[in-house]
């Protein structure tokens, strides 16, 4: 099999996994992710021209996976910049219940305003 279809058969699959592993451990899906991209990148590496209609056609096809590709992967990222600040608040919010005082700002001293 040449480069160019393996790295296009590994992309489609590694599309269909992250599609269909939403739900999954998210640790094993950014594994899988990062696995897939050591793989992907020596396989570009072998890729070299002279490319011949069939290649140039599944080279077409390689570079629209590679974008819905992308568009997956910053999704998947955006989720987990969103659970990183969900649990920021959750622990802002904890601070302030257990030490409600801790934000107030004083000097320790008392101002009668009276005259």
């Amino acid at each position: 099999m040449n480069p160019i279809q393996e790295c296009y058969t590994m992309t489609k699959e590694m599309i269909e996994t992250l599609l269909n592993n939403v739900n999954h451990d998210r640790e094993t899906r950014i594994q899988k992710v990062e696995d897939f991209l050591e793989k992907r990148e020596q396989l570009l590496g072998l890729i070299k021209p002279p490319f011949s209609d069939e290649d140039q056609l599944l080279g077409e096809r390689l570079v629209v996976l590679g974008k819905k590709f992308d568009v997956l992967l910053m999704n998947l990222k955006l989720e987990i910049q969103r659970d990183m600040n969900g649990l920021n608040k959750q622990k802002k919010s904890m601070n302030q219940y257990t030490n409600p005082y801790a934000n107030l700002q004083s000097d320790g001293f008392f101002y009668d305003k009276r005259k």
